[in-house]
Parts: structure tokens; sequence; C-alpha cells
């Protein structure tokens, strides 16, 4: 019996099974990979194209009624004044919210999908708002409703802000280079600073302009028209025209060449005497918008102090260079003693034969205070603006554990005293993070405790730059927070109760008054019911540094 030989059979190896089995995994990894981003984007472009026509859709009602809906849900058949809008696919609108009490009336809508969130309001395009991570109980964004206005949005509850500020106020936008109105119980908002994604709410104390007729084009003050040249000799009184200036239509544009008798002579206008406004001690700042062009001529701000036979006792100047761009220009002086006159005084000095000054000037203002706040028309009488009061819900915070993130600009002047957020505590005092200009280029960060206390050491960082900063605490230690990075820890009371409402950029309410008004940018805010390790506040100040 022969015996038949037997066939060699290829195989796969297990080498070559594992090596097919990863390179599956790493191709269905790609592939899973892409979809999730093909998916994103498309989520993302659904979410923008349904704000896009709901935008149009509330512009065209508004157009029919001068009004904007009082709802957008009122489907199928909506009843009069209310829009029925319906979102595609799985995207929710959300938040609507209009204000037909303005002029001209705003509003404002958010659309989501799942975690994804965009936001749109009156003239602006639609935007993403990105939670932070780790779950925080709290997530408030700044958030535009408007033309450079709106308010705090949380991502977690869902709500704004409440803000008190029964006059309105103005807000200055460098990109753009005009002053913008901000309606009563509003924020004014603008994109962050830095470049970087969002927005940025400026939170301000009450400030009274001093300055009668600083808006309008013309008024018995001689606050405008009043342009004086002289070289102790000869005077005229060139008549400046009206142009559109930051701030409606009240620029006032002086225009003057020297001629081959002029030597040494200077443009300038002065204010009326302040005096029965302002007593000796009082910090005084002036403020005014200028652009234009000079040739061969030193311009300055002068905030000057005379006593009674007015000789100079006392004058702060700022040298400007004027450029096509609108800047502000500021002065402060502490009133000395033996003042009896206090003037403030735009001056263009030394115009020469060949000389030129062409210089347009707007929004003057004049405070009680060590910096320059947002701009206070008046007419015939001085004008207060009330301070901004950001109150914010407390639920889900834990008074006993926390850790809170802000993100601001920090541009304080040396000695100003800030706080970020504040929660009232039952000994009359607040917890807090407080913001402190050591110097011209230093920021101190400190957590106060339930007893007004200042925990130290404080975190230091640089004045005059966006930041992300805030606090950690427990029952019995605390720290501050500097761009990811968490101070010392040091021995703190613990927290005997937490109120019903905290403070954005204010410490608590006492009296009629709200005091350490933050008076610089906030973006966000952030709480976190339990006191974070290092590693994850690291991570959430990468996550959410560079907006939302």
């Amino acid at each position: 019996m022969k015996s038949g030989n037997l066939s060699n059979k290829s195989a796969f190896t297990i080498v070559e099974l594992l090596v097919v089995i990863v390179v599956i995994g790493i191709l269905a990894a790609i592939t899973i990979v892409a979809y999730t981003g093909i998916s994103q984007k498309a989520v993302a472009s659904s979410l923008q194209s349904d704000l896009n026509q709901a935008s149009k859709q509330l512009e065209m009602f508004y157009i029919d009624n001068s009004v904007y809906p009082n709802v957008i849900n009122d489907c199928p058949t909506p009843t009069s004044g209310n829009l029925c809008l319906k979102s595609s696919g799985s995207n929710q609108f959300t938040d609507y919210s209009p204000n037909n009490t303005t002029n001209p009336p705003t509003y404002s809508l958010a659309a989501k999908n799942n975690t994804t969130i965009y936001t749109v309001a009156n003239n602006s395009q639609p935007t993403v708002l990105s939670p932070a991570p780790l779950n925080p109980v709290a997530d408030w964004i700044a958030t535009t409703q408007g033309n450079h206005y709106g308010n705090f949005y949380d991502l977690v509850g869902k709500q704004y802000a409440t803000v008190t500020r029964s006059t309105p106020k103005t807000i200055y936008d460098p990109a753009t280079q005009k002053i913008y109105d901000v309606p009563a119980n509003y924020l004014a908002i603008n994109p962050r600073s830095d470049g970087k994604r969002g927005s940025e709410a400026v939170i301000e104390e009450s400030r009274t302009n001093y300055l009668t007729n600083s808006y309008g084009l013309s008024n018995s003050s001689g606050q405008w028209g009043s342009w004086l040249i002289t070289n102790k000799t000869t005077t005229t009184y060139p008549v400046p025209s009206i142009v559109t200036g930051a701030y409606g239509n009240t620029g006032q544009r002086f225009q003057y060449v020297g001629v081959s008798s002029d030597t040494n002579r200077y443009a300038a206008f002065t204010s009326p005497d302040l005096t029965t406004t302002f007593i000796t001690g009082d910090v005084v700042t002036s403020s005014i918008y200028v652009k234009g062009t000079t040739i061969g001529v030193t311009t300055f701000m002068a905030l000057t102090a005379y006593n009674a036979s007015w000789q100079t006792i006392g004058v702060t100047n700022t040298i400007y260079t004027a450029s096509a761009n609108w800047q502000r220009v500021t002065s402060t002086l502490i009133v000395p003693t033996g003042t009896t006159h206090l003037t403030v005084m735009m001056q263009n000095n030394v115009i020469d034969n060949g000389d030129m000054v062409d210089i347009t000037i707007d929004a003057a203002q004049i405070e009680k205070g060590s910096f320059a706040t947002s701009y206070i028309p008046t007419t015939t009488t001085t004008t207060t603006r009330n301070q901004d009061v950001v109150s914010i819900p407390t639920t889900n915070w834990n008074k006993d554990a926390g850790t809170i993130f802000g993100i601001g600009l920090l541009a304080f002047q040396t000695g100003m005293s800030h706080r970020l957020w504040s929660v009232p505590a039952t000994t009359g005092n607040s917890n807090a993070i407080r913001a402190y200009a050591d110097s011209a280029t230093a920021i101190k960060l400190a957590f106060y405790g339930d007893d007004g206390v200042a925990i130290a050491p404080q975190q230091t960082t640089t004045n005059n730059a966006y930041h992300t900063f805030g606090s950690y605490w427990t029952t019995s230690q605390a720290a501050a927070i500097s761009d990811g990075v968490r101070g010392s820890f040091t021995s703190t009371d613990a927290n005997s109760s937490l109120y019903a409402n905290a403070y954005i950029g204010s410490r608590w309410l006492s009296g009629p008054n709200f005091y350490d008004f933050w008076n610089s940018s906030i973006s966000r805010l952030t709480v976190y019911p339990s006191a974070l390790s290092d590693s994850d506040i690291i991570s959430v100040t990468n996550a959410i540094k560079d907006g939302p």
C-alpha cells in the first residue's frame, strides 16, 4: 500500500494575526475620530444655521411690529405678539430673552444640541459656549444681548444673572474706536481684550460726571466751542466745526495752521472753575477722548489747582501723541490745601509758523476717584451713574469646601482693591477673592475667610494682563490660585453660613452701599463644590483660559 504525500498548507501565525488586529484597530480608531469630528462640525453648522434663520425671522417680526415677540415657541399657530420658531433635527432653541423696553429693543437666543450651545443676539454672529470640565455647579460667562452690552449667563443653571443699575452707561471698544450705549440693568460687554474667544464684562462702581454740558453741540458754560489761541498779545476765537464723534454727533473739531506772525502761540480750551464741587484732599480724575493730527506741536491735558491769586499750586500734565484713532487721555490730581480754583485744559503748545493742529475732542468727564470710569454724558447739570450690582444664586455651592476660577483683565491702579466675587456671611463680612494692585506691575490675590480677614500668603501675578485666578478652600485651609498654580495653604475659619446669592465683581451689600468694585474686565466665573486637586486645577485652567 502506497502512502500519499501530505500537501503543505499556509496559515496565519499568531504574530501575523496580532498585526492584522492592531491595524484593524488603528483604522477603526481613525474612522471613529474622523466620524466624531465630522459629526461635531455638522452639529455646529446646523446650530449656527438655525440661529441665523431664527435671527432673520426675529428681525422680520420686529420690522412688522416694532418689538420682538414675547415668546418663540407658540406653535403651531402663534397668537398676537408671539412667534413659532422651529429648530432642525435634534437641535433645541433655549433661553430666548427679549427686551422691548430699551431703544432700540433687543433679544438674545440660544440653541443647543446635547452639550453644544451657541448663542446669538442683535447685530452678532452665533457664538459657541463651551462648559467647563469636571461638573461645576455654576459656570457664568459674559454674553452679549445687544450691541456691546449683555449679562452673565450660567451654562449649568441655564439662567442670566440679575443686573441692577437704574441708569444707562457707556463702554469704549478699542477695536472699533467707538463708545457704545449700555441700557439700564445691563452690563457693558466687549470682545476679550487679549484677543481670545468670548466676551468680557466691566462691572463698575457709582460715579458722577461733574463737568456740566459735556454732551451737546453748544452750551452756556463754554465747554464746547471755547478754543482760545493766544501768545499773550493776540487773541482769536476760531469756530470749531461739529463732526461725528465717538459718542453720537458731539465731537468738536479744532483746526489751525501757523502763519508767519506766530511765535510760541498755544491753542487751548479750559473748563469752568470746579472748586464748588471739590475740596482739599479730593482725588480728581479728568478724561476726554481725542483724535487728530499735529505737526510741530506738543499736546497735553492739564488738571490744575490754583490759589486765590490764580497761581498754580498743583498740576498734573498728561502728554499724548495725537493719532487718527480715538484715544482716552486722563489726568489725576489730589486737590492741595489752599486751592480756590480748579480747571482742566486741553492744550497744544508752541505753535510757530508752519505748524499745524487738527484735533477733535469728545466725551469729556471729571469725576472723583483715582481712575477714569465709563463716560457719563451731562447737559446742564451733573449726572450720576449707579453702580453695577451683579447678583447670582449660590444653589449647590458648598460653604465647607470649594474652588472658584475667574478669568479677566487685571488692570488696576496702585493701591486699588477689588473683589471678583463675594458671598455674605453671618459675621458681617464676606468670603471673597480679592485682587490688590501692589505696584504698577504687580497684583496680589488673596482669599477672604468668613471673618473678613485676608488669608496669607498671597499669590502675586502681573498687572495689566489677562489671567485665570481664583481660590480654593476647605473648613480648615485656603489658598489663592493664579494661572493654574495654587498658593501655599493657610488655616482659615470654617464658614458658618452661605447666603442665597453671591455677587460678581463686588463685595456684599451693606446698607445702601457696595464696596470694592472690580472696575476691570471679567470674562468668566466657574464654581466647583469641592476643593479640587492641583492636577484638576491645571486641567480646568487649560480648558477655560482661551475662552468658551
